[in-house]
């Protein structure tokens, strides 16, 4: 049996059907090295990450994906050249393990540092700053739950900023950001992306910009506690 299965290994695979499938598995491998190569043209258009391209393009990994996948190609074709068609999958295997290591692991964390850093820097300085006793957290636009996971406080999720700042005076009045605090007092921060929040119809005196992350902007009112 152990000799069959060397004489199977050690004879080239002439068959019509084997050389089509290794010639269209060239072709794939090709194809998918000009599609990573070129991908950084496509990842324009999620806005909460848009600076995502400009980092990938800098980091080169989809270049090094690209090359990845077309030494493979190369590879596959050399064997079937050499006639050793039986490592072609191998060297599918060898050229997925490397693309995996040089270009999707590494991109891990640059989509988080465009998704998720943000908002945990944002949820940081909240709970670094206020109790949760005595404010409120305010989320403007789409519902970002990993921000209820990272200050791990509940927050209130309002889709328009007039609707948030209906809300906001609800809870109280609103008083200069210079005045000082005060046992009868309390904070409402208030967090959204900063196109939306550059429009805020209030003064500047009436919230202060706590901090700007990615695509988000952090603002604290300062209100009075109702009766």
């Amino acid at each position: 049996m152990a000799l069959a299965w060397s004489d199977q290994f050690s004879r080239p695979h002439t068959s019509k059907g084997l050389t089509i499938s290794h010639v269209i598995n060239i072709i794939f491998l090709s194809l998918l090295a000009g599609a990573v190569w070129y991908s950084g043209n496509w990842l324009g258009d999620d806005p909460v990450m848009p600076n995502f391209p400009e980092r990938v393009a800098q980091s080169g990994i989809l270049v090094q994906g690209g090359i990845v996948w077309g030494l493979g190609a190369i590879a596959a074709l050399l064997l079937i050249i050499k006639k050793r068609t039986h490592w072609i999958w191998s060297t599918n295997l060898i050229a997925f393990t490397l693309f995996l290591t040089l270009t999707l692991l590494p991109a891990l964390p640059l989509m988080d540092s465009q998704r998720q850093l943000p908002l945990r820097d944002i949820a940081h300085t909240i709970v670094e700053t206020s109790s949760p006793d005595t404010s409120e957290i305010v989320m403007v636009g789409f519902k970002k739950p990993t921000l209820v996971f990272y200050s791990q406080r509940p927050v209130t999720y309002i889709y328009g900023v007039k609707e948030a700042i209906a809300h906001i005076r609800a809870q109280g009045k609103l008083k200069n950001i210079s005045t000082p605090t005060t046992d009868v007092s309390r904070d409402v921060f208030l967090v959204g992306r900063k196109d939306e929040l550059d429009k805020l119809p209030l003064p500047l005196q009436k919230y202060e910009q706590r901090q700007n992350a990615g695509i988000y902007q952090l603002l604290r009112f300062h209100l009075e506690k109702g009766p």
